[in-house]
């Protein structure tokens, strides 16, 4: 008999699939891109990604960081490492907001419901939420679910909080059941 090989399948899966991501965030941030721009982008074959365009690349390479860093911890030196490469900000001073977040759309208050957190409890909620990951009793949705709301209602961070929350999600789905298979769900169409 012979052995199957999956290897090029499992490749245009993860391809394909990452396009359809892409184009999720796309729409989110408002940028028209097209499918062979983006399997472009995956792969490395585009010469000059406009500014605009920077995120999407960015973004394709947190997904491959961690897919090739499934055994890291789930704490803060991760949320530091995944948000220094999305920001593209090699010199964090501080990795949450020090300051109340001033984008109108989060800053509303309705009827005393934030719609972000102040900036002065950001570090005792992710640290509780970082602790409930860890350690709580919650199932394997919950947690992610969780991680995915907490972090886009606290915006704990300057931008990309949603993509953050998105890629923390996938995190906690990939070490706690799904392995690599959660970073190639399409979690990012809940916010295009």
């Amino acid at each position: 008999f012979f052995k199957l090989d999956f290897t090029i399948p499992r490749l245009l899966f993860k391809l394909y699939s990452k396009i359809e991501m892409l184009k999720s965030l796309a729409a989110f941030h408002d940028l028209e891109v097209d499918d062979t721009y983006l399997r472009m982008l995956i792969t490395g074959n585009v010469r000059h990604i406009d500014e605009k365009h920077e995120i999407l690349a960015r973004y394709s390479k947190c997904i491959d960081l961690l897919e090739n860093r499934h055994y890291q911890t789930f704490d803060e030196d991760l949320f530091a490492e995944l948000y220094t490469l999305l920001s593209d900000n090699y010199e964090l001073i501080s990795l949450y907001r020090t300051a109340n977040d001033s984008d109108p759309k989060n800053k509303v208050v309705i009827d005393r419901i934030y719609t972000s957190a102040p900036s002065h409890l950001l570090s005792g909620m992710m640290n509780s939420l970082i602790f409930y990951v860890q350690n709580g009793n919650g199932s394997l949705l919950s947690k992610a679910a969780t991680v995915l709301y907490y972090i886009n209602y606290a915006k704990p961070f300057v931008k990309y909080n949603e993509e953050m929350a998105i890629l923390l999600a996938k995190y906690v789905l990939a070490t706690n059941g799904l392995e690599s298979l959660a970073y190639y769900l399409n979690i990012e169409d809940l916010f295009a």
